[in-house]
């Protein structure tokens, strides 16, 4: 991640600080209506799962610039969340309800760097939880894990690329999207 996504990254939290809890419940709220099979991974209350969720991402925030300070931290939550039933599929849609619930309580505040920012952040934590939480180390090129097994390791989704911005021209007869979807491909 480069200084102008950090930078993205922290103005943002930065503004939506005093509603944090709304962005949280609004991230749920889209992870379960996107992937309702998903709910039965969770405790019936979430309020303490929503809350830690909220706490992790905010320290994340603070560390943008050096994850590696997490990188501990994160790589145990990982282990754990395999351990309650989490696969490598499930990070990208946890990292798109985050966005989307970003999205819903920024509004005119957020834009398509805003965006691609927190999607990239997001996909770095998920690079170290989802390393860190594999049961044996990565294969060498063509090995196998150390005890003959698969590793469970697999490269998290790479970034996508930022969406590009209507022209004015473009903008002005198009009807925006829905809260929270990101715009068809190719603009």
């Amino acid at each position: 991640m480069d200084p102008a996504q950090i930078e993205r990254i922290r103005s943002s939290y930065e503004s939506l600080k005093p509603q944090w809890d709304k962005v949280i419940n609004r991230c749920f709220d889209r992870l379960f209506i996107k992937s309702g099979n998903l709910r039965d991974l969770f405790p019936g209350d979430l309020a303490p799962v929503r809350k830690a969720f909220g706490e992790v991402i905010a320290q994340c925030v603070e560390n943008a610039d050096s994850l590696s300070e997490m990188e501990e931290r994160l790589a145990e939550l990982g282990r754990r969340h395999r351990a309650y039933g989490a696969e490598v599929g499930h990070y990208p849609l946890m990292r798109d309800a985050l966005a989307a619930g970003l999205k819903d309580v920024a509004g005119k505040d957020w834009d398509f760097q805003v965006e691609f920012a927190w999607k990239a952040f997001m996909n770095e934590i998920a690079k170290i939880m989802h390393y860190g939480k594999a049961s044996t180390p990565a294969p060498s090129a063509g090995g196998a894990a150390p005890n003959g097994a698969e590793s469970a390791a697999a490269p998290a989704p790479e970034p996508e690329q930022p969406p590009e911005a209507p022209s004015a021209d473009e903008s002005a007869d198009a009807e925006p999207p829905p809260a929270g979807d990101a715009p068809p491909a190719g603009g």
